[in-house]
């Protein structure tokens, strides 16, 4: 398995982004460092804020890597996942606010999505839900990795 936002050539479409620095593609560039140009992020969203990822070929995601934002207010309770064949899986997560900057930048902590068996699609849409806190907040991802294969 690979992670086909990487080896795959892919279209990456978002319902908003905070700035040029803050742009679709910095969620599946593959760099997990923090910060502008690293992440992507929504402008103002507080909660309905979407990254869509479009494969140049039909895949099987078996499963999702998530690494986000270290801001509380860029975070959410729940993301839910849409498939290009309207089947949709929903993934409760925990806030996490007060996180050191180091802790927050830990490639080894991330949010993780198995799907089994594998889900056979051409696009996947992920959605936030239920944010952390009220503030304005920018929602959005260091990176989102799908762990797949081509299908055949």
């Amino acid at each position: 398995m690979v992670n086909l936002t990487r080896e795959l050539g892919t279209r990456c479409t978002v319902s908003s982004y905070l700035n040029g620095d803050f742009k679709c593609e910095n969620a599946i560039n593959g760099i997990l460092a923090a910060g502008a140009k690293n992440e992507w992020a929504s402008k103002g969203e507080k909660e309905g804020a979407w990254i869509n990822i479009t494969f140049t070929k039909r895949v099987i995601v078996y499963k999702v890597q998530i690494w986000r934002r270290c801001a509380a207010d860029d975070q959410c309770r729940q993301l839910f996942f849409e498939f290009s064949d309207g089947q949709n899986v929903a993934l409760s997560t925990v806030c996490v606010k007060n996180r050191s900057w180091r802790l927050c930048t830990d490639p080894n902590l991330f949010t993780e999505l198995n799907i089994s068996p594998g889900k056979l699609t051409n696009w996947v849409k992920l959605t936030s839900y239920n944010k952390c806190d009220n503030h304005a907040g920018n929602f959005g991802f260091r990176e989102v990795q799908y762990i797949g294969r081509i299908s055949i």
